[in-house]
């Protein structure tokens, strides 16, 4: 199994992470799991490109936007509320260590050193605590990690075919 840049914690202080957990639980009671979450929104046109983009390749970044342009139903809107709740179950669930000594598949875990949307030191805490598992940190990469620039996909790529035993990597 290779898993990039995965969602097993937020870039944030516990205390927040918490606050945002009871806050989508509140909301989801009530009946708003459809509800944005607070502060996000359904977005009305793409973004530019930006320091803080998911990709340091602007072309790819482009690419994709002009796509979201031309079909708008591709876009990936903000987190709903019910997603969120779902987001933070998933994360106790696979952090449990009960579920992680009962992981058993071998395991390559790529990390962008330059990640915004996961928190890396929780991926590193989870990788080191994995019977079968391995992590690769790209310093400098972001969360888009095939969607990259080619000095940090290719490192990642590279890395895939090793772990999954290709002798050839295909033309990426």
């Amino acid at each position: 199994m290779v898993l990039c840049a995965p969602l097993l914690g937020l870039p944030t202080s516990p205390f927040t992470a918490r606050w945002v957990r009871r806050l989508a639980q509140f909301l989801y009671a009530f009946g708003l799991g459809r509800m944005y979450m607070p502060g996000r929104r359904n977005r009305v046109k793409t973004p530019e490109f930006s320091p803080a983009a998911l990709s340091s390749d602007k072309e790819r970044f482009e690419r994709n936007r002009a796509t979201v342009s031309a079909w708008p139903g591709l876009a990936i809107n903000g987190p709903t509320v019910a997603w969120t709740r779902a987001m933070f179950d998933a994360m106790e669930k696979v952090s449990d260590p009960d579920y992680m000594a009962g992981l058993h598949t071998p395991s390559l875990i790529i990390a962008a050193g330059a990640d915004r949307v996961v928190s890396n030191a929780v991926i590193d805490r989870y990788a080191r605590q994995l019977r079968s598992g391995s992590l690769l940190t790209i310093d400098g990469a972001r969360h888009e990690l095939l969607q990259e620039a080619d000095q940090y996909r290719e490192q990642a790529l590279a890395a895939f075919y090793a772990f999954v035993g290709e002798t050839e990597n295909p033309e990426y």
